[in-house]
């Protein structure tokens, strides 16, 4: 980019009153050398952390990403995990530290395959108990009308024979 004219009018201005030796033309050429500097560290430390590759083909970036994952299984309790998986938590976190960023990606997607699967069995229980809830309710609900209609039966008969008697001794006259 450029730099502004008024900039330039503005620090000749403070050098003069400052009574500094340096021209503005110096220090024009110092200030743009310290911007190509500054620019160009940027530049350098960005190519460095996203396309360098390192130890194992990885940039510092894709270590540094698996590192914190690492960290945040590193609190996974054991009840958040089935038994059967329980062992990927009994290891060396310092070995696991000191290895290799491939031995580190192998726990990785063993830790997150097992916590899917503790996931994935939750629902499953959630879902068969809803089930059992579900049909338990609807053979209350059928045992209730199944009830209601043995007694509503039952009612009738009675009805029905008091009519009948009543009819057949000549009560009933209408």
């Amino acid at each position: 980019g450029r730099i502004s004219l008024s900039l330039l009018e503005i620090q000749h201005d403070c050098l003069h009153r400052a009574g500094a030796y340096m021209t503005i033309k110096t220090w024009s050429k110092q200030f743009i050398h310290h911007m190509l500097c500054v620019t160009h560290r940027q530049w350098t430390y960005r190519n460095a952390r996203t396309h360098l590759k390192k130890i194992e083909g990885r940039t510092q970036e894709e270590h540094d990403k698996v590192r914190n994952e690492v960290r945040a299984l590193l609190t996974v309790q054991p009840e958040d995990l089935l038994p059967s998986h329980r062992h990927l938590l009994q290891f060396d976190a310092e070995a696991l530290g000191q290895g290799s960023t491939r031995d580190r990606l192998l726990w990785l997607n063993q830790m997150e395959a097992a916590r899917e699967a503790k996931i994935a069995s939750s629902r499953r229980q959630k879902q068969q108990e809803k089930d059992r809830r579900n049909t338990s309710s609807r053979r209350d609900e059928e045992g209730g009308l199944e009830d209601r209609e043995r007694s509503n039966l039952s009612k009738r008969q009675r009805g029905g024979t008091s009519l009948a008697t009543r009819s057949s001794s000549g009560i009933n006259n209408g």
